[in-house]
């Protein structure tokens, strides 16, 4: 550490600017800790805050619980895949949080950096401004910034090819880095990322370093090669990370290769896809250059190098709220013309590409839908001043895919403050215990920002349990939207509850199974319109339609909720809700799991409360003699959530079972703590196909059921 010491010291006391950009990361860093300002994790300021990672780290800080609450199947991030990350593999050795930290930390070094390294070094850039350059690149790789934390190593892998042309020494070095980046791709479960925007810009930067005609051939053949190969080996890589550590039955093998990305929908996708033919055209642009110029006007042209620095740079910001997917084809033209004036125009990159992006959403507030036109000056005047508070927005994250908003006409940052106020008083009043609300047009992530916990949400890799749970809840859509139906089948995505294309009052029965729903504990439903159903509880009414405002009003109006709130929603109240956890009177054995999902689907919600179905394979043998209806309500008292544990107050004359609608897993271990005795420990078995139960012996006392999978052994 001492000599580590003297030499950090010794490169500070000769380069100021290296020193800038240490003192800068460690304050992205502290900042980031610390919640700040400019965190991503700012609970209630951004929709998708709220991932499995970063649950403990956010509401239950510094406690070291696995168990997210926030999704009916939010249990076991080792079969969620993707969202565990590279970090799946810390949590084995350290407490969540703080493999958390580390990979924060490291991820955020790796971008900031060797994007300071490149930019001074490789592209010319003064020091003071390549440091600015790698605190930037650093702050949007820091974990959940980008959605896609893979392309913080896009610098160091660009930087490692560099110096292999520079070296031929460093040859083994640098292909011992870029291997092990590429298992790190392939840990993480990030593969996509690299596939659409890594390896175009890889190819581009080749055919800059290595100037040759070959790569006009080669750089196609490598694209058409490692995408579907990238892809696969995704496939492979959550294959591989799921089936050893999950129950046999709870990872989806039939779904389609997208879903199996955690973060990424159709909508980013397809920015995806636009973004990877944007690159394939500049690849062959530069290649179709290098066929009939020389190698020394190549490599000494500013626009060439700039414009490469331009799509490096472009690749860190693809997913940055507000930038449009057509968008991205648009801006390396944009980029390679404005940057063609030196190295000072790196850092004014930001500018120009967040500027344009406010120049689009200023065509979206004015209903034309086209690009304002603006002359040189007072293009780049608007640029920088739109830079300036666009940066402020996106980095305190009060901007948030507004163009999502006005498309769905979702309200994501409706949920303030009021709203959870009127939703705490009704259940203070009823005192029922955790409780699910479901949205209407809202995903429900957005809902889990807020502390709301839904039935569904927007992680796409829930076990195959609540996957089948799932498509029998919604089963309706089969006749009333095939289409809806079909894409919540393909995709295994429960963002939705229901279509975004309903009519103004849409019938709950026509979307989903509502003895389902009320079974899942969804007690609160809301809505932008009024529904239809009379049997279910008003609590708050709209002040206006939302459909009959304009797209600008619309647009105005998602703006100032990000920094005034609102709250314009019709909250309902399900009076047939169920408790999280309730006392089936009878134990019904069945031979399979395809006629426990047929049971679920064909019996009321009265029958399903009055006995739990379960598969003959995963029967254990339990003995349960039955009882009186009022009997299984008087038997559940106080319902206590925890950050990895569920606390449920019992008082039961004679054995009998105990069931929660909390996604089944291996890992959930059960004890009963008797008022008076010892405690005993209870087998935990799959009932209603989806959801914990238990034997709870007679007596009064204390069920607790604790999430303990393998490697919690390993915290202290």
């Amino acid at each position: 550490m001492t000599i580590l010491g003297n030499r950090l010291r010794t490169v500070i006391a000769r380069d100021r600017s290296l020193t800038a950009l240490i003192v800068g990361t460690l304050f992205v860093q502290v900042e980031f800790l610390a919640l700040g300002p400019f965190s991503f994790y700012q609970e209630h300021d951004n929709g998708d805050a709220i991932y499995p990672t970063v649950a403990p780290l956010v509401s239950e800080f510094p406690l070291p619980g696995l168990f997210y609450p926030y999704g009916m199947a939010g249990t076991d991030r080792l079969a969620t895949g993707h969202h565990g990350g590279m970090e799946l593999f810390l949590y084995w050795l350290l407490p969540d949080w703080l493999g958390l930290t580390l990979l924060t930390v490291a991820l955020t070094a790796f971008a900031a950096f060797y994007t300071f390294r490149l930019s001074r070094d490789l592209f010319g850039a003064p020091g003071p401004w390549a440091a600015i350059t790698g605190i930037f690149a650093g702050f949007l790789c820091s974990q959940g910034q980008l959605f896609n934390t893979t392309m913080a190593l896009v610098p160091p892998t660009l930087w490692y090819l560099t110096e292999i042309r520079r070296d031929p020494g460093t040859f083994r070095r640098s292909v011992a880095c870029l291997l092990g980046l590429s298992v790190f791709h392939g840990l993480t479960g990030h593969i996509h990322f690299m596939s659409v925007a890594f390896a175009p810009i890889l190819i581009l930067w080749l055919a800059v370093v290595f100037p040759t005609r070959k790569i006009a051939v080669i750089g196609p053949a490598v694209m058409a090669v490692l995408l579907p190969l990238a892809m696969r080996w995704q496939d492979f890589a959550a294959a591989a990370l799921n089936g050893p550590l999950s129950h046999r039955n709870e990872q989806p093998r039939d779904l389609p290769l997208e879903s199996l990305d955690a973060v990424v929908d159709m909508a980013l996708l397809r920015s995806h896809a636009i973004a990877t033919v944007s690159f394939l055209v500049t690849v062959a642009a530069v290649a179709a250059a290098l066929m009939f110029r020389r190698k020394a006007m190549v490599m000494a042209s500013p626009a060439i190098r700039l414009l490469l620095s331009c799509l490096f740079l472009q690749s860190m910001v693809i997913i940055v709220p507000l930038v449009k997917p057509h968008l991205v084809a648009i801006l390396p033209l944009l980029n390679g013309f404005a940057l063609s004036r030196g190295a000072i125009a790196v850092p004014i990159f930001w500018a120009i590409n967040i500027g344009a992006a406010a120049s689009l959403f200023a065509s979206h507030t004015s209903g034309t839908g086209r690009w304002p036109v603006l002359g040189p000056k007072s293009g780049q005047a608007v640029f920088v001043a739109v830079a300036c508070f666009l940066i402020y927005s996106i980095a305190t994250q009060k901007i948030d895919n507004l163009e999502a908003y006005i498309r769905t006409g979702s309200f994501v940052f409706a949920f303030q403050s009021d709203t959870l106020s009127d939703l705490a008083t009704t259940v203070e009043e009823t005192d029922q215990g955790p409780w699910r609300a479901e949205p209407i047009r809202v995903e429900a992530t957005r809902l889990q920002a807020y502390g709301i916990e839904t039935l569904g949400g927007y992680f796409t890799l829930y076990p195959k349990r609540f996957h089948n749970y799932w498509l029998a809840l919604i089963d309706p859509l089969k006749t009333t939207s095939p289409d809806a139906y079909e894409s919540m089948r393909r995709l295994g995505s429960e963002s939705f509850l229901f279509s975004t294309d309903h009519d103004a009052s849409p019938a709950l029965a026509e979307f989903a199974d509502i003895d389902l729903l009320s079974l899942g504990n969804v007690r609160f439903i809301l809505s932008k319109n009024p529904l239809s159903e009379n049997w279910l509880i008003p609590r708050r009414t709209a002040a206006m339609a939302w459909d009959e405002r304009s797209t600008t009003e619309k647009a105005t109006e998602n703006l100032k909720a990000n920094f005034t709130g609102f709250s314009e929603f019709y909250i309902y109240e399900n009076p047939r809700a169920a408790r999280r956890f309730f006392r089936p009177m009878a134990l019904e054995v069945m031979p399979n799991d395809g006629a426990v999902l047929s049971a679920l689907q064909t019996r009321s919600l009265e029958e399903l409360l009055a006995a739990a179905p379960i598969e003959d394979d995963e029967a254990p043998g339990w003995s349960v003699s039955g009882g009186r209806a009022d009997e299984a309500s008087d038997s559940i008292g106080k319902i206590e959530r925890l950050s990895d544990r569920y606390r449920i107050q019992v008082d039961y004359k004679t054995p009998g079972l105990l069931a929660g609608s909390v996604s089944y897993s291996p890992f959930w271990k059960a004890q009963f703590i008797p008022d008076d005795g010892e405690t005993v420990p209870l087998e935990t078995a799959p009932l209603y196909h989806a959801f914990i139960g238990t034997l709870v012996p007679a007596g009064k006392g204390v069920v607790e059921f604790f999430y303990r999978p393998p490697y919690r052994v390993l915290e202290p």
